[in-house]
Protein backbone atom coordinates (compact mmCIF):
# COMPACT_ATOMS: atom_id res chain seq x y z
CA UNK A 1 0.00 0.00 0.00
CA UNK A 2 2.72 2.45 -0.99
CA UNK A 3 0.48 4.50 -3.31
CA UNK A 4 -1.11 7.47 -1.49
CA UNK A 5 -4.89 7.73 -1.78
CA UNK A 6 -8.28 7.09 -0.15
CA UNK A 7 -8.93 3.55 0.98
CA UNK A 8 -11.80 1.89 2.83
CA UNK A 9 -11.50 2.77 6.47
CA UNK A 10 -9.27 0.10 8.07
CA UNK A 11 -11.23 0.77 11.25
CA UNK A 12 -14.28 -0.82 9.59
CA UNK A 13 -16.56 2.25 9.55
CA UNK A 14 -19.18 1.49 6.84
CA UNK A 15 -19.01 3.76 3.78
CA UNK A 16 -16.02 5.69 5.12
CA UNK A 17 -12.66 6.19 3.49
CA UNK A 18 -9.37 7.13 5.17
CA UNK A 19 -6.40 8.70 3.40
CA UNK A 20 -3.05 6.85 3.19
CA UNK A 21 -0.15 9.29 2.51
CA UNK A 22 2.41 6.57 1.91
CA UNK A 23 3.57 6.46 5.53
CA UNK A 24 0.51 6.68 7.76
CA UNK A 25 -3.31 6.95 7.85
CA UNK A 26 -4.96 10.34 8.15
CA UNK A 27 -7.02 11.24 11.18
CA UNK A 28 -9.99 12.37 9.09
CA UNK A 29 -12.29 10.24 6.95
CA UNK A 30 -14.58 10.95 3.97
CA UNK A 31 -17.49 9.37 2.17
CA UNK A 32 -16.27 10.72 -1.21
CA UNK A 33 -12.94 9.16 -2.21
CA UNK A 34 -12.76 11.48 -5.26
CA UNK A 35 -11.86 14.53 -3.21
CA UNK A 36 -8.19 15.48 -2.73
CA UNK A 37 -6.35 14.13 0.26
CA UNK A 38 -5.62 16.19 3.37
CA UNK A 39 -2.97 18.85 2.65
CA UNK A 40 -2.98 18.01 -1.07
CA UNK A 41 -2.53 21.66 -2.04
CA UNK A 42 1.21 21.68 -1.12
CA UNK A 43 4.15 20.93 -3.43
CA UNK A 44 4.29 17.47 -4.90
CA UNK A 45 7.07 14.89 -4.94
CA UNK A 46 8.88 16.70 -7.75
CA UNK A 47 9.93 19.50 -5.36
CA UNK A 48 8.67 23.03 -4.76
CA UNK A 49 7.67 24.84 -7.92
CA UNK A 50 8.67 21.92 -10.06
CA UNK A 51 5.25 21.57 -11.65
CA UNK A 52 5.46 17.80 -11.12
CA UNK A 53 2.58 15.37 -11.06
CA UNK A 54 2.57 14.28 -7.48
CA UNK A 55 -0.58 13.04 -5.71
CA UNK A 56 -1.63 16.57 -4.71
CA UNK A 57 -1.37 17.95 -8.25
CA UNK A 58 -3.20 14.96 -9.74
CA UNK A 59 -6.01 15.37 -7.21
CA UNK A 60 -6.35 19.08 -8.07
CA UNK A 61 -6.48 18.29 -11.76
CA UNK A 62 -9.15 15.65 -11.12
CA UNK A 63 -11.21 18.13 -9.13
CA UNK A 64 -11.07 20.75 -11.91
CA UNK A 65 -11.90 18.11 -14.51
CA UNK A 66 -14.86 16.93 -12.46
CA UNK A 67 -16.20 20.47 -12.15
CA UNK A 68 -15.78 21.07 -15.88
CA UNK A 69 -17.60 17.80 -16.59
CA UNK A 70 -20.50 18.81 -14.33
CA UNK A 71 -20.80 22.18 -16.11
CA UNK A 72 -20.70 20.53 -19.55
CA UNK A 73 -23.38 18.02 -18.55
CA UNK A 74 -25.60 20.80 -17.18
CA UNK A 75 -25.25 22.89 -20.35
CA UNK A 76 -25.96 19.87 -22.54
CA UNK A 77 -29.07 19.03 -20.54
CA UNK A 78 -30.39 22.59 -20.91
CA UNK A 79 -29.79 22.57 -24.66
CA UNK A 80 -31.50 19.20 -25.10
CA UNK A 81 -34.53 20.37 -23.10
CA UNK A 82 -34.86 23.58 -25.11
CA UNK A 83 -34.50 21.79 -28.42
CA UNK A 84 -37.05 19.15 -27.49
CA UNK A 85 -39.69 21.54 -26.22
CA UNK A 86 -39.20 24.09 -28.99
CA UNK A 87 -39.48 21.55 -31.81
CA UNK A 88 -42.36 19.47 -30.48
CA UNK A 89 -45.99 20.22 -31.42
CA UNK A 90 -48.53 20.88 -28.70
CA UNK A 91 -50.48 17.66 -28.31
CA UNK A 92 -52.43 18.41 -25.14
CA UNK A 93 -55.37 20.20 -26.58
CA UNK A 94 -57.80 19.94 -23.70
CA UNK A 95 -61.44 20.40 -24.64
CA UNK A 96 -64.31 20.63 -22.18
CA UNK A 97 -65.55 17.19 -21.27
CA UNK A 98 -69.02 15.93 -22.10
CA UNK A 99 -70.45 17.32 -18.85
CA UNK A 100 -70.23 20.82 -20.32
CA UNK A 101 -73.43 21.41 -22.25
CA UNK A 102 -71.85 23.70 -24.83
CA UNK A 103 -69.49 20.94 -25.94
CA UNK A 104 -71.61 17.87 -25.23
CA UNK A 105 -71.25 15.67 -28.30
CA UNK A 106 -71.97 12.42 -26.49
CA UNK A 107 -75.50 12.56 -27.91
CA UNK A 108 -76.71 14.08 -31.18
CA UNK A 109 -78.45 17.40 -30.93
CA UNK A 110 -82.20 16.95 -30.86
CA UNK A 111 -83.62 17.96 -34.22
CA UNK A 112 -86.56 20.31 -33.83
CA UNK A 113 -89.85 18.74 -34.81
CA UNK A 114 -91.66 21.97 -35.50
CA UNK A 115 -91.32 25.66 -36.08
CA UNK A 116 -93.66 27.57 -33.81
CA UNK A 117 -95.84 30.10 -35.64
CA UNK A 118 -97.24 33.29 -34.22
CA UNK A 119 -100.37 32.78 -32.09
CA UNK A 120 -103.60 32.71 -34.09
CA UNK A 121 -107.24 33.14 -33.07
CA UNK A 122 -108.25 29.64 -34.22
CA UNK A 123 -105.55 27.93 -32.15
CA UNK A 124 -103.74 26.33 -35.11
CA UNK A 125 -101.05 23.78 -34.39
CA UNK A 126 -97.33 24.52 -34.80
CA UNK A 127 -95.81 23.83 -38.22
CA UNK A 128 -94.37 20.31 -38.59
CA UNK A 129 -90.86 19.82 -39.92
CA UNK A 130 -90.95 18.14 -43.32
CA UNK A 131 -88.30 17.38 -45.92
CA UNK A 132 -88.97 19.46 -49.05
CA UNK A 133 -85.94 18.02 -50.85
CA UNK A 134 -87.20 14.43 -50.57
CA UNK A 135 -88.33 13.93 -54.15
CA UNK A 136 -90.59 11.30 -55.69
CA UNK A 137 -90.43 9.99 -59.26
CA UNK A 138 -92.36 12.17 -61.72
CA UNK A 139 -92.72 12.21 -65.50
CA UNK A 140 -90.85 14.69 -67.68
CA UNK A 141 -93.81 16.01 -69.61
CA UNK A 142 -93.41 19.78 -69.65
CA UNK A 143 -95.22 20.14 -66.34
CA UNK A 144 -93.86 20.94 -62.89
CA UNK A 145 -94.68 18.10 -60.47
CA UNK A 146 -94.77 17.85 -56.69
CA UNK A 147 -96.91 15.50 -54.63
CA UNK A 148 -100.00 14.66 -56.70
CA UNK A 149 -100.24 18.13 -58.28
CA UNK A 150 -98.69 19.62 -61.41
CA UNK A 151 -98.93 22.75 -63.55
CA UNK A 152 -97.59 23.67 -67.01
CA UNK A 153 -94.01 24.95 -66.81
CA UNK A 154 -93.98 28.74 -67.02
CA UNK A 155 -91.69 29.81 -69.85
CA UNK A 156 -90.85 33.19 -68.34
CA UNK A 157 -89.80 31.63 -64.99
CA UNK A 158 -86.58 29.79 -64.20
CA UNK A 159 -86.54 25.99 -64.71
CA UNK A 160 -87.97 23.85 -61.92
CA UNK A 161 -85.78 23.64 -58.82
CA UNK A 162 -86.05 22.75 -55.10
CA UNK A 163 -87.52 25.16 -52.53
CA UNK A 164 -86.22 24.25 -49.05
CA UNK A 165 -87.99 27.15 -47.34
CA UNK A 166 -91.30 25.28 -47.59
CA UNK A 167 -89.90 23.34 -44.67
CA UNK A 168 -93.19 21.79 -43.56
CA UNK A 169 -93.70 19.92 -46.89
CA UNK A 170 -92.17 17.09 -48.93
CA UNK A 171 -91.39 16.56 -52.63
CA UNK A 172 -91.39 20.30 -53.36
CA UNK A 173 -90.56 21.75 -56.77
CA UNK A 174 -90.74 25.42 -57.69
CA UNK A 175 -90.22 27.85 -60.52
CA UNK A 176 -89.17 31.38 -59.69
CA UNK A 177 -88.82 34.70 -61.45
CA UNK A 178 -86.66 37.58 -60.28
CA UNK A 179 -88.83 40.68 -59.84
CA UNK A 180 -86.39 43.03 -58.09
CA UNK A 181 -82.60 43.14 -57.99
CA UNK A 182 -81.79 45.31 -54.99
CA UNK A 183 -83.12 44.19 -52.65
CA UNK A 184 -83.51 40.81 -54.30
CA UNK A 185 -87.07 39.48 -54.54
CA UNK A 186 -88.77 36.73 -56.53
CA UNK A 187 -92.18 35.54 -57.69
CA UNK A 188 -92.79 31.81 -57.17
CA UNK A 189 -94.91 28.87 -58.27
CA UNK A 190 -94.51 25.61 -56.33
CA UNK A 191 -96.15 22.23 -55.70
CA UNK A 192 -95.45 19.55 -53.09
CA UNK A 193 -96.87 17.04 -50.63
CA UNK A 194 -98.06 17.36 -47.03
CA UNK A 195 -98.15 14.24 -44.87
CA UNK A 196 -101.57 13.42 -43.48
CA UNK A 197 -99.93 12.44 -40.19
CA UNK A 198 -98.52 15.98 -39.95
CA UNK A 199 -101.72 17.67 -41.09
CA UNK A 200 -104.80 15.74 -39.93
CA UNK A 201 -108.13 17.44 -40.47
CA UNK A 202 -110.29 18.98 -43.17
CA UNK A 203 -108.99 20.87 -46.24
CA UNK A 204 -110.06 24.28 -44.94
CA UNK A 205 -108.15 23.86 -41.67
CA UNK A 206 -105.09 22.49 -43.47
CA UNK A 207 -105.07 25.41 -45.92
CA UNK A 208 -105.23 27.84 -43.01
CA UNK A 209 -102.37 26.11 -41.24
CA UNK A 210 -100.02 26.07 -44.23
CA UNK A 211 -100.80 29.72 -44.98
CA UNK A 212 -99.85 30.46 -41.42
CA UNK A 213 -96.71 28.31 -41.77
CA UNK A 214 -95.71 30.17 -44.91
CA UNK A 215 -96.06 33.52 -43.19
CA UNK A 216 -94.36 32.58 -39.93
CA UNK A 217 -91.37 30.57 -41.21
CA UNK A 218 -88.41 31.54 -43.40
CA UNK A 219 -90.52 32.56 -46.39
CA UNK A 220 -91.73 35.81 -44.82
CA UNK A 221 -90.95 35.90 -41.11
CA UNK A 222 -87.66 37.84 -41.53
CA UNK A 223 -89.66 40.75 -43.00
CA UNK A 224 -92.25 41.35 -40.24
CA UNK A 225 -95.18 40.19 -42.39
CA UNK A 226 -98.75 41.42 -42.13
CA UNK A 227 -101.43 39.18 -43.65
CA UNK A 228 -104.74 40.31 -45.18
CA UNK A 229 -106.98 37.53 -46.52
CA UNK A 230 -108.71 38.09 -49.88
CA UNK A 231 -110.24 34.67 -50.61
CA UNK A 232 -110.93 31.67 -48.40
CA UNK A 233 -112.97 29.16 -50.39
CA UNK A 234 -113.42 25.65 -51.68
CA UNK A 235 -111.83 24.67 -55.00
CA UNK A 236 -112.21 21.60 -57.20
CA UNK A 237 -109.19 20.22 -59.05
CA UNK A 238 -109.54 17.15 -61.28
CA UNK A 239 -112.75 16.27 -59.49
CA UNK A 240 -111.20 16.47 -56.01
CA UNK A 241 -112.56 18.92 -53.47
CA UNK A 242 -109.82 21.09 -51.93
CA UNK A 243 -109.40 24.51 -50.36
CA UNK A 244 -107.82 27.80 -51.47
CA UNK A 245 -106.69 30.78 -49.41
CA UNK A 246 -105.47 33.96 -51.09
CA UNK A 247 -103.89 36.76 -49.05
CA UNK A 248 -101.81 39.88 -49.44
CA UNK A 249 -98.66 39.53 -47.33
CA UNK A 250 -97.21 42.98 -46.71
CA UNK A 251 -93.59 43.11 -45.60
CA UNK A 252 -91.08 45.49 -44.10
CA UNK A 253 -88.25 45.42 -46.64
CA UNK A 254 -86.49 48.78 -47.20
CA UNK A 255 -86.00 49.55 -50.87
CA UNK A 256 -88.62 47.10 -52.14
CA UNK A 257 -90.72 48.98 -54.75
CA UNK A 258 -93.95 47.12 -53.89
CA UNK A 259 -95.56 46.42 -50.50
CA UNK A 260 -95.24 42.63 -50.55
CA UNK A 261 -96.74 39.55 -52.19
CA UNK A 262 -100.10 38.26 -53.29
CA UNK A 263 -100.01 34.66 -52.03
CA UNK A 264 -102.18 31.63 -52.82
CA UNK A 265 -102.06 28.31 -50.95
CA UNK A 266 -104.16 25.34 -52.10
CA UNK A 267 -104.56 21.86 -50.60
CA UNK A 268 -106.25 18.84 -52.19
CA UNK A 269 -106.53 15.23 -50.93
CA UNK A 270 -103.75 12.83 -51.97
CA UNK A 271 -104.82 9.50 -50.50
CA UNK A 272 -103.89 9.74 -46.83
CA UNK A 273 -101.83 12.85 -47.57
CA UNK A 274 -102.35 16.23 -49.20
CA UNK A 275 -101.26 17.87 -52.42
CA UNK A 276 -100.13 21.47 -51.98
CA UNK A 277 -99.77 24.46 -54.29
CA UNK A 278 -98.04 27.74 -53.42
CA UNK A 279 -97.90 30.85 -55.58
CA UNK A 280 -96.58 34.35 -54.84
CA UNK A 281 -96.34 37.44 -57.06
CA UNK A 282 -95.77 41.12 -56.24
CA UNK A 283 -98.80 43.03 -55.00
CA UNK A 284 -99.97 45.32 -57.80
CA UNK A 285 -98.27 43.45 -60.66
CA UNK A 286 -101.24 42.80 -62.93
CA UNK A 287 -99.45 40.60 -65.47
CA UNK A 288 -98.02 38.24 -62.87
CA UNK A 289 -101.30 38.20 -60.94
CA UNK A 290 -103.10 37.10 -64.10
CA UNK A 291 -100.44 34.47 -64.72
CA UNK A 292 -100.80 33.15 -61.17
CA UNK A 293 -104.57 32.85 -61.58
CA UNK A 294 -104.08 30.99 -64.86
CA UNK A 295 -101.66 28.54 -63.22
CA UNK A 296 -104.29 27.85 -60.55
CA UNK A 297 -106.84 27.07 -63.27
CA UNK A 298 -104.32 24.76 -64.97
CA UNK A 299 -103.52 22.74 -61.84
CA UNK A 300 -104.02 19.02 -62.28
CA UNK A 301 -104.02 15.95 -60.05
CA UNK A 302 -101.80 13.23 -61.55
Amino acid sequence: MSVPGWYPDPGGQPGAYRYWDGDSWSAETTTDPRQPGPGAGGPGAGGAGSGGTGPGSRAAYLTVAALVLVVVIAIAAIMIFRTTTAGSPITDRSYPDSTVSGWDDSQPTDQPTSVSPSPSPDGSRPCPLGDPNRREAHPEDGRVHGGNLSFPAAGNFQPAAPEPRLSFAYDVTQQYLGVNDNPGWIAQLAVGRLLGSDFPGQPKAIAELIMQCGVTTDMYQPYSPNRQDLRNEAITISGQQGWLIEADIRVDKPGLPFPGDKVIFIVVPDGDNWGMFFGAVPIGNTDLTNQLNQVVRDLRID
